[in-house]
């Protein structure tokens, strides 16, 4: 790898950060952490500043190898330099300790992001609990839990079922499922929220449809538009809870949006309404 930055300066081409990090990565992903270190203090040597990227590269290598107590000596560096760690090397440095079990450390790394004004985010709670059930301590997991609520970030269902992983893994299955049973229930308001939310686009729908047509010609002149409409409702409730349900896509109901040019055909809207909107959802 250093005979390509010594073949780039033999032509007269300046390496920059990106030339150096991808050198970088291409050790760090083999395993080899010695040559990736050596590249980033020949960047460093050259007088080119590293970026966050290069650090990042850093500290997953050393975790990756087994090594937190080096991807660690990174936020010295960080702290001398204008590029200050942020959330990102904060929590693989935490994920480096869980993966050894040296919860102690873990949370040591957690309070430093503390002082530094950096916020954790779910992702950092996630790992805190999954090293702590690792370590076989699912009350700690469940500690974090609570110290994730109250800092004002709402557990995922990824943090509840790894906490309930870890009760599980120490063989108490009623605890276990006690935190599953959680999940369910949060599923059950999730299904009603989605419901709402379908509930108030159709509304609008039909609420637009008599702006644009008349409320004689929506409602009270034509009967049969809002039976077709009502029936055609319950198939598009089916499909769209269908999209929400869908974890792969991880769609947010939003505010509907009007759609120029689509006919309300799908929704058993005939007649006078063809060119009328649909119901779109944004992520």
């Amino acid at each position: 790898m250093n005979q390509v930055l010594t073949l780039m300066e033999g032509q007269g081409i300046k390496p920059d950060v990106v030339t150096f990090s991808t050198i970088m990565n291409a050790w760090s992903s083999a395993g080899f952490m010695d040559k990736c270190r050596e590249i980033f203090d020949d960047m460093v040597g050259a007088g080119i500043e590293p970026d966050m990227h290069a650090y990042s590269i850093l500290a997953k290598g050393y975790v990756r190898s087994q090594q937190p107590d080096k991807a660690e000596a990174l936020l010295e560096t960080m702290n001398k330099s204008s590029v200050p760690p942020n959330i990102v090397i904060f929590t693989t440095i935490i994920s480096g300790w869980c993966s050894a079990t040296r919860m102690d450390n873990a949370m040591r790394i957690y309070h430093k992001m503390l002082d530094s004004k950096v916020s954790p985010n779910v992702k950092t709670f996630d790992t805190l609990i999954w090293g702590y059930g690792e370590a076989k301590q699912p009350w700690k997991s469940e500690e974090m839990l609570q110290l994730m609520e109250e800092v004002g970030l709402a557990p995922a269902k990824s943090s509840i079922q790894l906490v309930a992983d870890a009760w599980r893994s120490i063989g108490l299955i009623k605890e276990s499922n006690r935190f599953l049973s959680r999940i369910n229930d949060q599923v059950v308001k999730d299904d009603i929220s989605v419901e709402r939310n379908l509930g108030l686009s159709f509304s609008n729908v039909m609420q637009a449809a008599s702006e644009q047509y008349g409320s004689n010609s929506v409602s009270g002149g034509n009967q049969m538009l809002f039976r077709e409409a009502e029936f055609s409702s319950v198939n598009l409730w089916s499909a769209t809870r269908s999209m929400f349900m869908n974890r792969a896509c991880r769609f947010r109901a939003k505010s509907p949006i009007i759609c120029q040019k689509q006919n309300l055909v799908q929704l058993g809207m005939y007649g006078q309404i063809v060119n009328s909107c649909g119901v779109v959802f944004l992520n």
